[in-house]
């Protein structure tokens, strides 16, 4: 007996999710990755950025071995925390640049987190983004009331993590233009 054939729609779908076709599709010369192409010109090291030092505050070993995993070999150094009180101790303890906060931890939250170092941190000199994988309706403007400057929702793209790392941390990494030198004339009248 013959096995009804599939539409194309779902061949299509299938042969995406076979991972030896996928890789292959991407190895192709006329389709580079578009991940790479996408994520060069945002990496610290291609931007001429000093170390950019990351705290990771995330109570899943998984994400946080995934998250570590997609910031290797881009200039950014990442420590981890599990929740929000080891967050709040470790901004203590050495200046960071940005914070990836989880939302919901055990022992403290992101959210309460996030107000307790606000107290502290104005959003443009840390700013926290927020990660959460249940983003509800209402929940972006309680992360946005609590003092986070955005969030992203989990699992995570590599692209949507690189691009918020960027458009957060580029004000501060850039420097600032070198103030003007009085000309001779002034120095000489």
């Amino acid at each position: 007996m013959r096995r009804p054939r599939l539409s194309r729609a779902w061949e299509s779908r299938r042969a995406r999710l076979q991972p030896g076709l996928w890789r292959q599709h991407l190895r192709t010369p006329h389709n580079p990755s578009p991940i790479r192409r996408s994520t060069k010109a945002l990496l610290p090291s291609e931007l001429g950025w000093p170390a950019v030092r990351i705290l990771l505050a995330e109570d899943s070993p998984t994400n946080q071995m995934v998250i570590r995993a997609m910031l290797q070999n881009t200039g950014y150094r990442v420590d981890v925390v599990s929740n929000g009180l080891e967050a709040l101790e470790a901004l203590q303890r050495l200046p960071y640049d940005l914070v990836l906060m989880d939302v919901f931890m055990p022992e403290m939250d992101g959210v309460t987190a996030t107000r307790k170092l606000r107290e502290r941190f104005d959003r443009e000199h840390l700013p926290v983004v927020a990660l959460t994988a249940n983003a509800m309706q209402g929940d972006e403007e309680r992360f946005l009331a609590a003092g986070m400057n955005e969030h992203l929702t989990k699992p995570l793209e590599r692209a949507a993590l690189l691009r918020a790392l960027h458009r957060w941390l580029e004000p501060t990494m850039t420097p600032s233009p070198a103030p003007s030198q009085p000309s001779e004339e002034l120095h000489n009248a």
